[in-house]
């Protein structure tokens, strides 16, 4: 973070997206492989999030004088979730709770980041393209395609396509708290 700053003198958005899964049913899973899922979902989201402000957005608030900002910059946090939260998955019982404590983090995050101009809003996508679906296999993934409306599972640009809207301040300038449910209608919210 100290880096970026120096680089950039600023830093206005940040998006929370890595994830990866250990699966394996609650009966079967070691402690271990959900320690390492919740640090990569949770705690990675949390020290992010946290790092940006103590080092950034903080600071330009007490030079506010504890005001809120009002300088007119678009500041935002995305923070990835998934339909899971809501649906639940067999063997990632891990991954669920991980994306769930996602959601209520934005929640607080939002009320906590309003005085430094900051929207926060999180993504619930279903099954994305990405190294980590393909573990499923092509059968897998045509049975996650065919359980959506829209009959495909998400490319990554549809999602970098949803960040680029929920962090346009003319889309969504006064939306925060949020969590959008862009899943392909896997899960209707």
């Amino acid at each position: 973070m100290a880096q970026a700053l120096e680089a950039n003198g600023c830093i206005n958005g940040v998006v929370n997206v890595a994830g990866i899964t250990r699966d394996a049913r609650i009966a079967k899973k070691s402690f271990a492989d959900f320690q390492a899922v919740l640090a990569v979902h949770v705690h990675g989201t949390f020290l992010f999030t946290r790092e940006v402000a103590a080092q950034h957005w903080h600071p330009l608030f007490k030079q506010a004088g504890n005001q809120p900002l009002s300088d007119g910059l678009n500041r935002f946090v995305i923070n990835f979730s998934s339909v899971s939260a809501r649906n639940g998955n067999v063997g990632q019982v891990d991954y669920t709770a991980a994306k769930g404590a996602i959601e209520s983090m934005t929640r607080t995050t939002a009320r906590e980041f309003a005085g430094y101009g900051v929207r926060v809003n999180a993504i619930a996508p279903g099954p994305v393209r990405t190294p980590m679906l393909a573990a499923v296999g092509d059968a897998g993934i045509e049975a996650m395609s065919r359980a959506t409306l829209v009959g495909r599972v998400a490319e990554p640009e549809d999602m970098a396509n949803a960040v680029c809207a929920i962090a346009d301040p003319r889309i969504f300038g006064y939306t925060t708290g949020q969590i959008f449910p862009h899943n392909g209608g896997l899960y209707l919210a």
